[in-house]
């Protein structure tokens, strides 16, 4: 959470979006947690405001896609992060639940 945070405060250039989008897979496990997700979308927020601003028009063609492409694939991520750690909980809950069963035994 706190990375996160600290990576939302900085201004993102099209060179900064693609390590972004390199090191998906670091970050893209964290992304059930509200504050990430958040912090996330406001790097794109930032991003959309100011992507190819420093390069000629293919560039920032290429640029736009490569962040829709990034939002795509985060939104997909967040999904399937808050159904595997929905899940999850639901199985650590189980679990107890068998434990607290076999101690009143």
């Amino acid at each position: 959470r706190d990375i996160s945070f600290c990576l939302s405060l900085f201004p993102y250039s099209d060179r900064c979006l693609k390590k972004l989008s390199e090191n998906f897979a670091c970050w893209s496990d964290k992304l059930h947690e509200d504050n990430v997700f958040e912090n996330i979308t406001t790097i794109f927020a930032g991003v959309k405001k100011g992507v190819g601003v420093a390069v000629g028009a293919e560039g920032r063609g290429a640029a736009k896609q490569m962040m829709e492409e990034l939002e795509a694939k985060v939104e997909e991520a967040r999904e399937k992060a808050v159904i595997d750690h929905k899940a999850e909980k639901n199985a650590v809950a189980a679990k107890e639940g068998k434990k607290k069963g076999r101690e009143d035994d």
